[in-house]
This record gives structure tokens, C-alpha cells and sequence, in this order.
């Protein structure tokens, strides 16, 4: 391999890491302000604004002036609703997949590790709008 093509490769696969991580990092800062820097109201349920901010995005991107605007607005609610319905749905499917893996990992896990797992589980019960937490898995 002649140090030309050595030289290209290398300069390829710094390219391609460099893509690989600024990816990585972007999704992982997309996913914390937006899933986990979410306001829960103590029933579970989302605020009033989340809905506002999404209404905002469509009037945003289609520029609806005030009349249409004022059409519009029942149609994102419906949608709205239906989202948040779906989501909280997909909790409850996802929260028995989350307990066979903790029962899994237990004989795996120190004690204060299993407790650190479990906090986690809360904390993403709480932030995705939470299935039912199971309580004789902790």
C-alpha cells in the first residue's frame, strides 16, 4: 500500500469517526432537551404549554396567519391528545421489558447497583409519561 493511499484511508476513517460522534453527541443532546427537561404535573400528566409549544411548531412551519390559526387549533388538540395517548400506551408495553431485564441482570448487579437501576426505571417512568411501576421487582 503506497503511503498516498495509506494517507487517504486515514484521513477517511478520521473523517468518518468524527461523523459517528458529533452524531452520537447531537442525539444524545436532541433526546435530554427534549424527553428529559419535560414539566410533570403529580397526576402524570403533561402541562398545557407542551401542547402550546407543539401548536406553535405547526403554525411555525405552515405560517398560518390568525384565521387559520383559529382552525387549526382543534385539529392539533385531537392530535395532540392522541400522541400523548399512544405514548403513555407504548409505556405500558415497554415497563415489562424494563422488569425482565431487571430480574435478569439481579444475580449480576451488587446491591447498590440494583437500586441505581431501579431509580433509573422511576426516573424514566416519570419523564415518558410512565407505565405502572412495578413494586416487587425493587
Amino acid at each position: 500500500m503506497t503511503a498516498e493511499r495509506r494517507k487517504a484511508l486515514v484521513m477517511m476513517s478520521i473523517t468518518f469517526l468524527t461523523g459517528v460522534i458529533i452524531g452520537v453527541l447531537g442525539t444524545g443532546f436532541f433526546a435530554r432537551q427534549h424527553y428529559h427537561e419535560r414539566p410533570e404535573r403529580k397526576d402524570g400528566g403533561r402541562y398545557r404549554s407542551e401542547r402550546s409549544s407543539f401548536q406553535e411548531r405547526i403554525y411555525r412551519v405552515v405560517e398560518a396567519d390568525s384565521a387559520q390559526r383559529l382552525l387549526m387549533k382543534p385539529i392539533i388538540d385531537e392530535t395532540s391528545e392522541k400522541f400523548n395517548k399512544l405514548q403513555e400506551e407504548g409505556m405500558k408495553l415497554v415497563r415489562p421489558i424494563f422488569d425482565s431485564m431487571a430480574i435478569k441482570l439481579k444475580p449480576i448487579l451488587k446491591p447498590e447497583q440494583q437500586e441505581e437501576l431501579q431509580k433509573y426505571f422511576h426516573r424514566h417512568d416519570k419523564t415518558h409519561g410512565g407505565g405502572e411501576k412495578s413494586k416487587e421487582k425493587e
